[in-house]
């Protein structure tokens, strides 16, 4: 079933895949610019320009009014209710990124803080 969260992790990353050069050189731009990278790389520019770009054009299947009628009567019933960039963020957890690292958990514990 497209709705199922495996399903939709695979769909974001033959998404992603699909935007893979795009994403990738502005990767090495940052690598290659380190001082603008430190600059530039807020937890607002993350999410706002880098991410929603990214993500432009990905929708999450949502279930239809058939599912959403059943899930009262079915409690076994499972649907992705996250945004696009939750289910990104969630997807890179489960690939070995720090729970939570975009509010500061992980290697940059001031990301996102006043300076």
């Amino acid at each position: 079933m497209k709705c199922n969260i495996i399903a939709q992790r695979i769909c974001l990353q033959e998404y992603l895949l699909t935007r893979a050069n795009e994403i990738l050189e502005i990767m090495d731009t940052f690598i290659q610019n380190e001082d603008e990278a430190k600059e530039k790389l807020s937890q607002e520019y993350v999410i706002n320009e880098l991410f929603n770009n990214w993500l432009a054009g990905f929708k999450i299947q949502q279930p239809g009014d058939y599912f959403l009628s059943l899930q009262k009567d079915n409690v076994e019933l499972e649907y992705n209710t996250q945004s696009e960039i939750e289910l990104m963020l969630e997807t890179l957890e489960c690939f070995g990124l720090p729970e939570d690292y975009i509010n500061g958990n992980g290697h940059h514990t001031n990301w996102g803080k006043e300076k």
